[in-house]
């Protein structure tokens, strides 16, 4: 076991997210925009078509490969439980002396919470989510805008701080038990956006598979980004502990590290609430887009940014337009 995130840290992420960002503009470059001028063709394959597909590709693989390790790593941890908040934030096996702490202001254990360890793994992971997303907040300003780019850089700015402040705290458990679920409902609207962008006909085979994945995702989101995510973040507030007993605060005078620990808490409570109002503006937005899907006779007309403006939603307008006055 190790401490919580320290000094040494920093160098781990600054080279988490190089990598990360060499991987996503190196995948988008060299392999994936080259495969989507070679799939549609010059005439379909337009420099804007070209960006969104090839980040929409590499958002996929991120989330595949992010959900899969989290998984891998963090459901093998004994405090692993969606249902019971008080694992989220137990004394560490190591701490066990400490258990029966009183505080100076005879403060117990219900209320105060040794600085938790955290394995080599589960670390590497942490941070490494945390560079993959400083990685795609840096990438937002210079790839295609959508109509919620503000929202994906609120989101990352949330994520990032929430991963550092929960690490320098030692509450890890809670960030753990997050990521092993919220990376699972992107998938299917990535892929419905890729069949999108393959789509010729607002009734062939690409447009079918868009429509079905956009419906797998919309039941996914709701589950884990919003009934999920809702219930354990509201519970990682009611249960958060009011202080944090910190061994590596020896310098610090009781009263410096008291307060740290309080605008410690009171940072986490704010961001987690912060990402909940955001996954309710993400759900609007797929209630609208389903609401479009509906009266464009089944076919979605856009995923989540439904209000972005490019030359691949005058396409597939212009093919609705011509099948409806064919079929008429």
């Amino acid at each position: 076991h190790e401490d919580a995130c320290y000094g040494s840290d920093w160098i781990v992420f600054f080279i988490q997210f190089i990598i990360c960002h060499i991987y996503s503009w190196g995948m988008r470059w060299f392999l994936i925009e080259p495969w989507v001028r070679w799939k549609l063709g010059p005439k379909r394959a337009t420099k804007k078509r070209q960006e969104k597909f090839s980040q929409n590709l590499v958002a996929l693989s991120f989330h595949l490969l992010s959900g899969y390790f989290a998984w891998k790593i963090i459901s093998r941890k004994p405090w692993f439980s969606y249902w019971d908040p008080h694992q989220w934030f137990a004394v560490n096996s190591i701490d066990t002396e400490q258990q029966n702490h009183v505080g100076v202001d005879g403060s117990t254990s219900t209320d105060v919470m040794t600085l938790d360890a955290i394995d080599a793994d589960f670390k590497f992971y942490y941070l490494l989510y945390a560079a993959r997303y400083m990685s795609d907040l840096i990438s937002l300003w210079y790839e295609h805008q959508r109509s919620d780019t503000w929202a994906y850089g609120v989101h990352h700015i949330a994520t990032i701080i929430l991963v550092f402040v929960s690490g320098q705290a030692g509450m890890t458990r809670i960030g753990g038990i997050i990521m092993s679920f919220l990376d699972w409902a992107d998938p299917p609207m990535l892929i419905a956006k890729a069949f999108r962008y393959l789509s010729r006909h607002p009734k062939d085979w690409y447009q079918f598979m868009a429509d079905r994945f956009f419906e797998l995702f919309a039941i996914g989101f709701i589950m884990t980004r919003n009934v999920m995510y809702t219930y354990i973040a509201l519970q990682a507030i009611i249960h958060a502990p009011n202080k944090i007993d910190n061994n590596n605060s020896k310098n610090n005078s009781h009263d410096d590290h008291e307060a740290m620990a309080k605008t410690t808490i009171l940072i986490l409570k704010v961001f987690l609430v912060v990402l909940v109002l955001l996954m309710k503006f993400w759900l609007w937005l797929i209630i609208r887009s389903a609401y479009h899907q509906f009266k464009n006779d089944g076919n979605i007309d856009d995923i989540r940014s439904d209000s972005e403006s490019d030359d691949e939603g005058t396409h597939n307008r212009q093919n609705s337009i011509a099948y409806k006055q064919k079929k008429a």
